[in-house]
């Protein structure tokens, strides 16, 4: 059995939070894919298929794609307060190097909370406990959520711009350049323990053809 999760609180000290017995992140990842296969057709750039592209499959029906949205976006529904608060005060009691009085921690808890609040509470699992020895910035933080969700966002992008239609984060979007590519790549690839792969330009690869 897992032990409970903490939570820090003004003042000092910890107290037992709400025990979260939830599938992994990256787990939560390949289910979703899986899922979205019937609409979807999915391309990876790399092995480790970090940043997804995702297209509408031709003849797929509308109610189809409405329920695999309400699918994608509650995977990518903001965690509870106490969840992101219980993750950071786990991390903040299994690391070392911290050096914060009490008023510098509190200041520094909030600022984590809020720009980890936006993920999903799997994922702000996996970026807190992702084998952290020292106590990391914000910004190693954010970017194992963002190597995790892009997957979950570029289904949402794509179930929402409807059938045939490549998705679109916003009017400015790109098709992402190896370089990109590459970065979120490494930060999974530290994420899983594994030795990252180069990717090459115009590598795209499409995991299942249209049917």
């Amino acid at each position: 059995m897992s032990a409970p999760s903490l939570k820090v609180v003004a003042g000092g000290g910890a107290v037992g939070a709400r025990r979260v017995d939830a599938p992994s992140a990256e787990a939560a990842n390949r289910w979703l894919e899986r899922r979205m296969k019937s609409v979807l057709v999915l391309e990876y750039t790399s092995d480790f298929g970090a940043v997804r592209l995702a297209t509408v499959r031709e003849g797929a029906e509308p109610s189809e794609l409405d329920r695999m949205l309400a699918i994608a976006e509650r995977a990518l529904a903001p965690a509870p307060a106490e969840v992101v608060e219980a993750e950071l005060g786990r991390l903040y009691l299994t690391t070392s190097g911290r050096g914060k009085s009490e008023n510098e921690l509190a200041a520094q808890l909030r600022f984590y909370k809020e720009d980890l609040e936006i993920y999903p509470s799997d994922i702000v699992r996996a970026a807190c406990r992702n084998g952290w020895k020292w106590w990391p910035s914000v910004g190693e933080l954010v970017e194992v959520a963002e190597g995790l969700i892009a997957l979950r966002r570029s289904i949402a992008r794509a179930l929402r711009n409807g059938p045939g239609r490549p998705h679109q984060a916003d009017p400015e979007w790109e098709r992402p350049t190896p370089a990109e590519i590459q970065r979120v790549d490494d930060i999974v690839a530290r994420f899983l323990g594994r030795e990252p792969k180069p990717a090459a330009a115009g590598d795209a690869v499409p995991i299942e053809s249209p049917s």
